[in-house]
């Protein structure tokens, strides 16, 4: 007995090609599908930073710290945001994700400053936030912010430099 002869119809026809009726419906490639949600990556991390910061504000005010270590989260957080919506690698992607982590520290720093300033006045954190002007909360973050924390927020914006890409 021999070995059976495979035949032009084994060899070159697929499952799909042998039916009147397509199995499964055509998948749109990847490339289409990103180019039309290519507004959702910056609104995705618009949202992400602003929760992150308010995190990041909350547990600080909790705490009584600066807890600068949630910069380093706040980068991973940018960074999976934006692979979430599928945005391209690349540098665009990177700087993006480095100014979302920025914005991120800038804010919360801000929120940490009018929470400790709001807490002897019995005010909670969100609604000291509106009366402190941005001078004021400079002066402070650069008070309350040691070598130590300032290390981790740059640290913060180099990963997710390296990440984001």
């Amino acid at each position: 007995m021999g070995r059976k002869r495979a035949t032009w119809r084994d060899t070159h026809c697929t499952a799909a090609h042998r039916y009147a009726v397509a199995l499964w419906p055509a998948i749109p490639r990847m490339e289409q599908r990103v180019s039309s949600l290519s507004w959702l990556a910056p609104a995705l991390l618009a949202i992400g930073s602003a929760g992150f910061a308010a995190a990041w504000v909350l547990l600080a005010w909790s705490r009584d710290r600066q807890c600068s270590w949630m910069a380093v989260l706040a980068a991973i957080d940018a960074v999976l945001l934006l692979r979430l919506a599928r945005m391209r690698p690349g540098w665009p992607r990177a700087l993006l994700a480095t100014l979302a982590t920025a914005a991120t520290c800038v804010f919360a720093n801000w929120g940490i400053a009018a929470a400790q300033m709001g807490k002897p006045m019995g005010l909670l954190p969100w609604q000291a936030l509106g009366r402190m002007g941005p001078e004021f909360a400079w002066l402070l973050a650069g008070m309350a912010n040691q070598p130590v924390d300032l290390a981790w927020l740059a640290a913060a914006l180099v990963f997710a430099l390296v990440l984001g890409r």
